[in-house]
């Protein structure tokens, strides 16, 4: 039960440095054009 609550965590970490991550590339491209 606690591997399940560890995992979960690293989960809500990393879904929004993704999420920031892509938002920047949608910038990027968006610029070039």
């Amino acid at each position: 039960m606690k591997k399940l609550s560890t995992i979960v965590m690293s989960v809500m970490l990393i879904i929004p440095t993704f999420a920031y991550g892509a938002q920047n590339v949608t910038d990027q491209v968006r610029d070039k054009r």
